[in-house]
C-alpha cells in the first residue's frame, strides 16, 4: 500500500511520511524474521546438524564473507588452523550467526575508511571466529548487557540506533548450542566479536 501511495503522491511532505512508514515496516519485518530464527533454536531437532571438517567449514565461511561484504569495504580473512578436526555443527545456524555479526560490523565500521578483519584459529578443541571492525568501540553498557533478548541502550534514540538485541541474542544462543560462547572486546581502535565453537564429535 505504501509503494502504491508513493507512486501517486506528489506532495514532498507526504512522500517523506510514506518513506518513514516504509522504513518502519521493513524494520518490523526484519525483527519478526529475527525472532522466528531465534525461536527455532529451541526446537529439539537434530536435522541440519552434520559433521564438518574445520577446513571445509572455513572455506564455506570465507565464501559467505566475500559474498556479504563484496566491494563495500576492505576486509582481510586470516586463519591459523593446524591440521583438520571434525566438528559436529549446524552450518546453517552458525553461518547465520556470523552473518549477523558481519552486518553489525558493516554498519558500525568507520565511514571514511571502513575495515573488517575476520580471523579463524584453533586452540585445543575450540574453533574461534573473530570479527573486528574499525571506527567504533563497544560502550561499557553493551559489554555488560549483550546477549539479553530485547536489550536496547538507554541512549539509543535515533531510528538507526534502535536495535533490540535480537541478533546478538541469536548469536549467543547458537554459540551455546555448539558448546561455545561469545565474547565482546574493544581492541586496536575498534570492536571485535569472538564466537567460539567446541563441538568435536568423538
Amino acid at each position: 500500500n505504501v509503494e502504491f501511495l508513493q507512486a501517486i503522491t506528489e506532495n514532498d511532505q507526504s512522500q517523506e511520511c510514506l518513506a518513514d512508514i516504509e522504513r518502519a515496516s521493513q524494520q518490523l519485518l526484519d525483527y519478526f524474521n529475527q525472532l522466528i530464527h531465534y525461536s527455532k533454536t529451541y526446537y529439539d531437532d537434530e536435522t541440519g546438524w552434520t559433521e564438518y571438517s574445520s577446513s571445509d567449514f572455513i572455506n564455506e565461511l570465507e565464501k559467505e564473507v566475500s559474498f556479504l561484504i563484496k566491494n563495500q569495504m576492505k576486509f582481510s580473512f586470516e586463519q591459523n588452523v593446524k591440521g583438520t578436526e571434525n566438528y559436529y555443527i549446524n552450518p546453517s545456524l552458525l553461518i547465520r550467526a556470523i552473518q549477523n555479526i558481519l552486518t553489525n560490523a558493516l554498519e558500525y565500521a568507520d565511514k571514511q575508511n571502513p575495515k573488517i578483519k575476520i580471523r579463524v584459529e584453533q586452540e585445543g578443541k575450540e574453533l574461534k571466529i573473530g570479527i573486528w571492525n574499525n571506527g567504533s568501540e563497544f560502550p561499557e553498557e553493551v559489554l555488560n548487557n549483550f546477549g539479553k533478548l530485547f536489550y536496547r541502550m538507554d541512549k539509543a534514540r535515533s531510528y538507526k540506533e534502535q536495535h533490540y538485541g535480537i541478533g546478538l541474542s541469536f548469536v549467543c544462543r547458537v554459540a551455546k548450542l555448539h558448546k561455545g560462547r561469545v565474547e565482546l572486546r574493544n581492541r586496536d581502535d575498534g570492536a571485535e566479536v569472538l564466537i567460539t565453537v567446541n563441538c568435536i564429535k568423538s
